[in-house]
C-alpha cells in the first residue's frame, strides 16, 4: 500500500487522468517523485529514480513535462523533465530554487529561492524552451513544509498563481524576524497545574 505525500499534478485535463507526488524511497528513505498514470489497476511510475531527494512535482499545463526541486547537486535546484518521456531532464534554476509552479496561461514558470521569487518564460511541447531566471519580487513568505512534516525543504510547496500569472496567493510571515530573549523554565509544574484544578478532581 502507498503511504504517499500527495501532491496535485496540474489543473484542468491533467488533473482528471494522472497523478504526481512524493513518496519515501523504500531503500533509501529520500521522498521521490512518481506518477500515477490513468487506467484502473496502474502502478505508479517514479519520474527520476534516484538517491537523491524530490519533492513538489507539478505537470506543466499541456502534460508534456513535469517541474520538481531536487537536492542532487547538493542543495535544492528546479528541474523539468518530460513526460512520460522519453527525454533528458533539464536544470531550471541557476542558484538555488523550490517549489516549482506554473502559469496556466502565461507561459511562465515560477519557483522560489528563500525569499525571492523567481520567473522563467516557458515554452513546452516535445522540447522545452526556458529562459534565464529572473528575479520578480523579495519578501518574507511562509514556506510550506516536507512530506514527513519536517523544515523546509525540496518538497514543500504552499503557494498558488493565477492562470495569468499577475497575483500570487500566499501566506505572510511576520514571524522571522521575531528573536527570542527570554526563556522561562517552570519547576514542580505539575503540583501547580494540581493547585489549579477545581476541587474534587486533584
Amino acid at each position: 500500500m502507498w503511504g504517499a505525500h500527495l501532491t496535485a499534478s496540474g489543473w484542468g485535463k491533467v488533473s482528471s487522468d494522472r497523478l504526481a507526488f512524493t513518496q519515501g524511497n523504500t531503500v533509501t528513505g529520500a521522498p521521490n517523485v512518481y506518477v500515477l498514470p490513468p487506467g484502473v489497476g496502474r502502478e505508479p511510475v517514479p519520474l527520476a529514480p534516484g538517491r537523491f531527494a524530490e519533492g513538489s512535482p507539478m505537470f506543466s499545463p499541456d502534460g508534456s513535462w513535469v517541474a520538481y526541486a531536487s537536492n542532487e547537486s547538493g542543495r535544492p535546484e528546479i528541474y523539468a523533465q518530460p513526460w512520460p518521456g522519453p527525454g533528458p531532464k533539464i536544470q531550471i534554476s541557476t542558484e538555488g530554487g523550490t517549489d516549482p509552479t506554473w502559469s496556466q496561461k502565461s507561459g511562465e514558470l515560477f519557483y522560489r529561492n528563500g525569499d525571492r521569487m523567481m520567473a522563467c518564460a516557458v515554452r513546452t511541447g516535445s522540447q522545452l524552451t526556458v529562459s534565464k531566471p529572473q528575479l520578480l519580487w523579495s519578501g518574507h513568505y511562509s514556506h510550506g513544509m516536507s512530506s514527513s512534516c519536517g523544515p523546509p525543504g525540496p518538497t514543500s510547496n504552499n503557494y498558488d498563481v493565477s492562470a495569468d500569472g499577475k497575483r500570487f496567493l500566499m501566506i505572510e510571515d511576520k514571524d522571522q524576524d521575531v528573536v527570542g530573549r527570554q526563556l522561562i523554565v517552570v519547576l514542580n509544574w505539575a503540583e501547580e497545574l494540581k493547585s489549579h484544578a477545581p476541587p474534587g478532581s486533584r
